[in-house]
């Protein structure tokens, strides 16, 4: 975690400009399933999906699940998964939605523990 963290704010001290930095990657969704049907546990998200009437975030990392949940929204649940992903994975994490330089830069300062 450590390296990919500086390769990630050495990425952003080079970029001059609050560019898009990460992209959001678009999800396949499978061809039969029923994503409007109330027992759908699925998501239209990475990392996110429904546990009862809350929505739940799972990151892995060297086999090791983390479940963080209870969110009310699907789109709340996506951001907190971009952040750990961006927290984790640096350069190579996968979101939900595109961040600029300036985001990405805040969400380093407020959500990633600093690892010695």
């Amino acid at each position: 975690m450590r390296e990919e963290r500086r390769k990630l704010l050495m990425k952003l001290e080079k970029s001059t400009d609050d560019r898009v930095i990460f992209k959001k990657r678009a999800k396949k969704l499978r061809k039969n399933a029923k994503h409007d049907d109330e027992n759908y546990r699925g998501s239209r998200y990475w990392g996110v999906s429904r546990n009862k009437s809350k929505y739940q975030v799972m990151i892995t990392l060297n086999h090791y699940k983390e479940y963080n949940g209870g969110f009310s929204c699907e789109d709340e649940a996506a951001r907190v998964y971009d952040r750990k992903s961006i927290c984790t994975f640096g350069l190579k994490a996968k979101t939900n939605f595109d961040y600029s330089k300036f985001e990405i830069l805040e969400i380093l300062k407020n959500d990633c523990p600093i690892v010695l």
